[in-house]
């Protein structure tokens, strides 16, 4: 069952609001999804703790460190998702869980300074891809606007070799309001934007990771 990292070299690319967001539409649609915290911030186990002190349901939830690489092959046989928030930097804990997974998603904000940063992290994992060539990397623009830095920007990330996703993550209020709820945000408010942003990211992503077209032939 896939395991899906979600990775960034730059603080503030929204790497755990980007997997708090998957894994809790990913649950909202009925599949059993554990959503690992890596991070030392620590963000979507506070998420969690929110949600269970407020009575709102959500993903199980749990913190993992140096062991991460050696456990996330037992999470995700007991589970149909696993998302792993990492910490940010392609550090040895980072690594570790991108040699184990199936799919490396990169959350890129809209400035030059954030496609830079992400260029080095790409470096790294285009490494890993050598020795796991079935591992599939992708970027999803965070935090996006209709500057026309946001637009060269996309232009840029285009020319990194890595597919840029479709779908996009605007630069919304009701992000931080679900997160600071403990909920994703296609409960917290599911007629918004910003709900459906994440509907189609998590659309991209089941193609992505080939469970979308699985799930059809049932």
């Amino acid at each position: 069952m896939p395991t899906v990292a979600i990775v960034g070299e730059k603080g503030g690319s929204g790497k755990s609001t980007v997997a708090v967001n998957i894994a809790a539409e990913l649950a909202a649609r009925g599949r059993r999804v554990v959503l690992v915290d890596a991070d030392p911030q620590g963000t979507a186990l506070v998420w969690a703790g929110i949600a269970a002190e407020a009575g709102h349901a959500s993903p199980r939830t749990l913190a993992l460190g140096d062991t991460l690489r050696a456990e996330l092959p037992a999470l995700a046989a007991e589970h149909e998702w696993t998302v792993a928030d990492l910490p940010g930097r392609a550090s040895k804990r980072a690594i570790g869980a991108v040699l184990v997974a199936d799919v490396a998603l990169l959350p890129c904000g809209p400035s030059p300074a954030d496609v830079w940063a992400l260029a080095s992290t790409l470096e790294v994992l285009k490494g890993v891809r050598e020795s796991r060539p079935e591992l599939r990397l992708a970027v999803v623009v965070n935090r996006a606007d209709r500057t026309a830095i946001g637009a060269s920007s996309r232009e840029a990330l285009a020319g990194l070799g890595v597919p840029v996703l479709g779908a996009t993550l605007g630069e919304r209020a009701a992000y931080r309001e679900a997160l600071a709820a403990g909920r994703g945000v296609t409960s917290y408010a599911p007629s918004s934007t910003a709900a459906a942003e994440v509907r189609a990211l998590v659309d991209e992503l089941e193609e992505l990771a080939g469970t979308r077209s699985r799930r059809r032939k049932r």
